[in-house]
């Protein structure tokens, strides 16, 4: 019913039936991580974030709901604007072939916004993407960010060696 509600955009209802269903089976790891995902929609960041990090006191989660949760609390973290945190879980989920797809975007902004260009051409350079041409011009603006910061140091033969590669 939680779902149903969920789908149906009705969420204060699909929260009580989460938070029932729970009630009943505290092991109904999928309840919980719903609820956290409501919660957040909600901007009721902190309270979505509670929820998904405590599911990772767990010790009886299988990898792939580990993932899962991580890949939520990332989202919350980056909801509610920290994105430090949400850097750490993305970066967990990085050698997931599952989420690594997903996380792209939001890796590469991070690094971009954390001006982590080394982390931003390796991320980039890990996926099929870079094969697009969309994928080569964004690789190659990568390197001349790389390229200019290499230059405002004061090292200008290795910027150059960067430019010449992001052309």
């Amino acid at each position: 019913m939680g779902l149903k509600y969920m789908a149906e955009g009705e969420n204060r209802r699909a929260v009580e039936m989460f938070k029932d269903a729970v009630r009943h089976n505290s092991e109904n790891i999928d309840a919980y991580i719903k609820l956290g995902v409501i919660l957040r929609n909600e901007k009721l960041y902190n309270n979505a974030i509670r929820i998904h990090k405590d599911l990772l006191f767990r010790g009886t989660l299988a990898p792939e709901t580990r993932n899962e949760v991580q890949f939520h609390l990332a989202m919350d973290y980056l909801k509610s604007g920290n994105e430090n945190k949400a850097l750490e879980y993305l970066e967990n989920l990085k050698n997931d072939k599952k989420y690594s797809e997903a996380i792209l975007d939001y890796l590469l902004n991070l690094y971009t916004n954390e001006k982590q260009w080394d982390k931003a051409i390796e991320t980039i350079k890990s996926l099929p993407y870079t094969k697009t041409e969309d994928g080569k011009k964004r690789l190659a603006s990568f390197k001349v960010e790389q390229g200019k910061e290499i230059m405002a140091t004061g090292n200008g033969k290795d910027a150059r060696v960067i430019f010449k590669d992001a052309l």
